[in-house]
């Protein structure tokens, strides 16, 4: 064997541009650090000489474990296992060899650690296969060197090394050797090679989820664990005046009864002796600034927005000249509501405020987030904040804010025990942070051929970044000074409300539409109500796909067109929005006569750098009743089908029950819904046939988790006029659909 074939021992270079580091662990075994994408605080430290600091790991143990450290939240999208999956393509082990752990928080290692935007395969489709091809390299030369062989002569297969002559070395073998190896760039295998991306092996969290050893925040126990239920304003923004807890103190289980910045927090044993003994306590409350808040004011509010001219966003062409020479003018206003998350596991956090650390057991978004609110709250440095991730029942963007681990903080700081804090579901609905609600003027012309030439769309809505203005300290760099970062983020928001800066949530999907218009205009009115908002499944795609894919349609029936021939026509300079288009609509036999009774809609869209088509077929005999809906996308490579076809179901069952149902409604600066009967999540009985075709793309993997739920309710709309004639333009859909079925006119806001 020569030096040629394997490199001496103790090199102390690292593969390119220090991407990661080999280093032994406790007890020996090989350890590969991760500089993961988007740490750029990570990477400027080191390009100015400071240390090395991967913000995850890959181990391999002596004893064969292999353990892989997750920064992302699993929250029922797949990560745990799909990002496993990344590694073992280059590592040469099956997933299910795999132990996953969740990462702590830690800034300094991660960063701000937010898993949104369906980013979490595409941020880490690289870096991970390149730490397991680093790390299969780095066996290989160690069980050579050990072999006395040449290089190309081992192999790794199954989480060992195999020589033809010399047998075979399990990875545990030579994982302490392996750390004294070292590699310049390992390529990776090429598409037509893996054997792992693109399978769909069991889920790794499967078997604890079923048999209930998986560890949500509401499995959390910890020794003298306390449950706190906090009372809290019944306006938005309201706050307490006063308080007598002298009967909730006298009832059974309770140890305390505390004020903190949110409400009243009634302590007990468990979870039932804190909610009966809260409904002792007397409160006074002062009202706040939105005592008088009603949803009949705020759409009236935006409807005069909706007349007034609006700050451009994007303009191409003579859109007034385009229209007055319009054979035909289309003229509509959509309006969509304020929506809550309503995840199925309750918001919840666990804290222990101790005298030398804190302790965070929560499943949130954004766990370092949590831990600089944790670490403001109670004055320790953010290193002595420990951020314990559990699994998440549901987030949906919700459980990115650290608003309820904030309470859980406040709660044991003035207990000094273990406290868990538990939502209900009346919590959740009349106390969030809530999707906003919108109102869209749209105005299209249409040419003697039938050709749509000119649109104007006004949107009037909240801007979400502003609302986030309040969170900068919380994601900043913690050397900031804290004033400093007051001012950064009071700046930052009265640049977005003011109209200084475009919020980019405000208007995706409406600025750059895929459609070839000749003229084309967007405007946006800021409508600053006072109301928390914050990012919903799919942003503010779930409110612009609506408007435009049903105007599309409004636009090809006033033109005489058939909905897919127009959109056909006008998608010639985008081909991959073509292309899940014509899958969805051969899928469902666009072509074909629907089974009688049954009527059809489609739309498609473009998000989180990914594509959707949907096409939805109903019947309305018996009500509004969705049967089917046929799903194509394309988002790049796929790493797991099943877990992309499960997204897309879970899309749809959460984008149909916003589509028919679900609202938040104020009355007096109060939310109205309160739990499941008024909220309505889909049911089993009421739940559609759901099929998901996937187009074949060579492209690198894009985002999954909210594409389904932007083109569904436009289709849908769709479905339902090509059933009755009648053009619902207003969200939620059902109980205008009743109206119209029933012979009555629907109250969606009229043109």
């Amino acid at each position: 064997m020569n030096d040629a074939a394997l490199p001496r021992n103790g090199d102390a270079r690292l593969s390119r541009r220090s991407f990661l580091k080999v280093a032994s662990v406790a007890g020996g075994g090989l350890a590969v650090g991760l500089l993961l994408d988007g740490c750029a605080h990570v990477q400027g430290a080191q390009a100015l000489g400071g240390g090395f600091h991967p913000n995850a790991w890959l181990r391999v143990a002596p004893d064969d474990t292999i353990t892989f450290l997750l920064d992302r939240a699993e929250m029922g999208q797949g990560v745990l296992t799909s990002h496993v999956q990344l590694l073992c393509e280059e590592l040469a082990v099956a997933p299910a060899r795999v132990v996953v752990e969740l990462a702590p928080a830690d800034f300094d290692r991660f960063g701000v650690q937010v898993t949104g935007g369906s980013t979490s395969t595409t941020s880490q489709f690289d870096v991970l296969r390149q730490a397991g091809a680093t790390a299969r390299e780095l066996l290989r030369r160690a069980a050579a060197r050990r072999w006395g062989v040449a290089l190309d002569e081992v192999t790794a297969a199954d989480g060992a090394l195999v020589h033809a002559a010399k047998g075979r070395l399990r990875y545990g073998e030579v994982a302490s050797a392996a750390t004294r190896e070292w590699v310049h760039h390992v390529p990776l295998k090429e598409p037509s090679a893996w054997t792992v991306i693109g399978t769909s092996p069991r889920r790794l969290d499967a078997a604890a989820k079923t048999d209930g050893s998986a560890v949500y925040g509401m499995d959390v126990k910890q020794h003298g664990l306390l449950t706190a239920v906090v009372l809290r304003p019944p306006t938005l923004r309201g706050s307490v005046l006063r308080y007598d807890a002298a009967r909730a103190l006298a009832a059974p289980g309770v140890r305390d009864v505390v004020a903190i910045p949110q409400g009243v927090a009634v302590v007990a044993d468990g979870y039932w002796h804190a909610r009966k003994a809260a409904a002792l306590v007397d409160v006074e409350w002062q009202p706040g600034p939105l005592a008088g808040l009603s949803t009949d004011a705020l759409k009236d509010e935006r409807l005069a927005l909706l007349e007034r001219p609006a700050q451009v966003v994007t303009s191409h062409g003579d859109v007034d000249t385009a229209l007055a020479h319009s054979k035909t003018r289309v003229r509509a206003v959509y309006q969509v509501p304020f929506l809550a998350h309503a995840p199925m596991e309750p918001l919840n956090a666990t804290a222990h405020v101790e005298p030398e650390r804190v302790r965070v057991w929560v499943g949130t978004q954004a766990p370092a987030v949590v831990q600089a609110v944790a670490a403001r709250i109670t004055g320790m440095p953010n290193h002595k904040v420990e951020v314990h991730s559990t699994l998440l029942g549901g987030g949906f963007g919700r459980r990115a804010l650290p608003d309820f681990a904030a309470e859980a903080v406040e709660v044991s700081l003035r207990l000094k025990a273990p406290v868990k804090v538990v939502w209900s579901r009346e919590d959740d609905l009349r106390h969030g942070q809530y999707r906003p609600a919108a109102l869209a003027l749209v105005e299209g012309g249409v040419d003697e051929s039938g050709a749509p030439i000119a649109w104007r769309h006004r949107l009037v809505t909240q801007s979400l970044v502003a609302s986030f203005a309040d969170l900068v300290g919380a994601m900043s760099l913690h050397a900031v000074p804290q004033p400093i970062l007051e001012l950064v983020g009071e700046g930052v928001g009265r640049a977005f409300l003011e109209g200084h800066v475009i919020d980019p949530t405000a208007v995706e999907g409406a600025a750059e539409l895929p459609y070839a218009l000749p003229h084309r205009r967007l405007e946006i009115a800021l409508h600053d109500c006072g109301v928390p908002v914050t990012a919903w499944r799919s942003v503010g795609h779930s409110i612009n796909a609506f408007v435009v894919e049903s105007f599309v349609d409004e636009l090809a029936h006033a033109g005489g067109r058939d909905p897919l021939a127009l959109r056909r026509a006008l998608l010639v300079d985008h081909p991959r929005n073509l292309a899940v288009l014509e899958t969805a609509a051969r899928a469902i036999g666009w072509h074909e006569p629907p089974a009688p009774g049954r009527f059809r809609g489609l739309a498609q869209h473009h998000c989180f750098g990914s594509w959707c088509a949907q096409a939805v077929e109903i019947s309305v005999a018996d009500g509004l009743r969705v049967h089917r809906v046929v799903c194509a996308i394309d988002c790049g490579r796929v790493v797991n089908p099943d877990l992309v076809a499960a997204q897309m179901e879970s899309g749809v069952i959460f984008g149909l029950s916003a589509a028919l149902s679900q609202h938040i409604d104020l009355d007096q600066g109060k939310v109205r819904q309160s739990n499941f009967h008024d909220y309505p999540m889909l049911r089993m009985h009421e739940a559609p046939t759901v099929e998901t075709h996937i187009v074949a793309s060579d492209e690198r993997p894009t985002g999954v988790g909210e594409l389904a739920v932007p083109p569904l309710a436009p289709a849908l709309a769709n479905a339902f006029f090509a059933a009755t004639g009648v053009r619902l333009r207003s969200l939620p859909l059902l109980a205008d659909a009743q109206r119209v079925l029933a012979g009555e006119p629907a109250t969606s806001t009229s043109p």
